[in-house]
C-alpha cells in the first residue's frame, strides 16, 4: 500500500468516528434503528419575541435583548414535527457562531417523557437576561429550573451579536437538527 493510499484510508477511518456536520443544520452520529418511525423529528419553526416585542414569526429583525427593558425578559418558541418520535430531546444554546457546538446550553429537555417538560409539538420558554451577563430560561410546563447561566465569555463588547440555537434530536441522539436566530445582546 502506498503512503498516499494509507493516508486516505487513515483519514476515512478517522472521519467516520467523528460527528459529520452538513451545511443545512442536520447531522448524524451514533447508532440508529428508525424502522418504526416516519422520519426523524424536525424543526418546523423557531422564533423569538425580543425585548422590544419584535416577534420573529411576523417581523424581520434585527432582534435585540436588553437587560434594561421589561426586566430582560424574552420568549423563545418553536414547533417540532415529531414524526412519531417519542421522546425527543430539545436544547437551546447561546453561541457566537451559527451552530450548537461549544455554545452555552441555556436549557435542555426530553419531550414526551411521561408528560414532562414540553408539549408534543409546539413549545415555548421564557428567558431572562440580566446586566451581569447571565441568562435563565425555563419551560413553563416543567417543575425543573435550569438556573442562571453565565454567558459573559461570549462578549467582547456590548452590544454583542450572538446566536440563539435550537437543536432537536431523536431519542437515540443519532439524528439532530438545529436552527439559529441572530440576536443582539445589549
Amino acid at each position: 500500500m502506498s503512503i498516499k493510499s494509507l493516508l486516505v484510508f487513515t483519514s476515512v477511518i478517522f472521519l467516520s468516528a467523528c460527528r459529520a456536520t452538513v451545511s443545512d443544520g442536520h447531522y448524524y452520529g451514533g447508532h440508529h434503528n428508525a424502522s418504526y418511525h416516519d422520519g426523524p423529528p424536525a424543526i418546523r419553526s423557531f422564533d423569538i419575541v425580543d425585548s422590544y416585542a419584535t416577534n420573529s414569526a411576523f417581523e424581520y429583525g434585527p432582534y435585540a435583548i436588553s437587560p434594561y427593558i421589561n426586566g430582560g425578559e424574552f420568549e423563545v418558541f418553536w414547533e417540532v414535527d415529531r414524526n412519531n418520535y417519542a421522546p425527543y430531546r430539545v436544547e437551546l444554546f447561546l453561541n457566537d457562531r451559527r451552530q450548537p457546538y461549544d455554545g452555552i446550553t441555556l436549557s435542555s429537555a426530553w419531550c414526551d417523557v411521561g408528560g414532562e417538560v414540553c408539549s408534543s409539538d409546539l413549545s415555548y420558554q421564557y428567558c431572562e437576561y440580566d446586566s451581569d451577563f447571565t441568562i435563565r430560561c425555563d419551560l413553563p410546563e416543567s417543575n425543573y429550573s435550569y438556573g442562571r447561566k453565565d454567558v459573559s465569555v461570549l462578549f467582547d463588547s456590548v452590544p454583542e451579536d450572538l446566536y440563539l440555537v435550537l437543536e432537536v434530536c431523536d431519542e437515540s441522539l443519532f439524528y439532530c437538527e438545529y436552527q439559529t436566530l441572530a440576536t443582539d445582546f445589549e
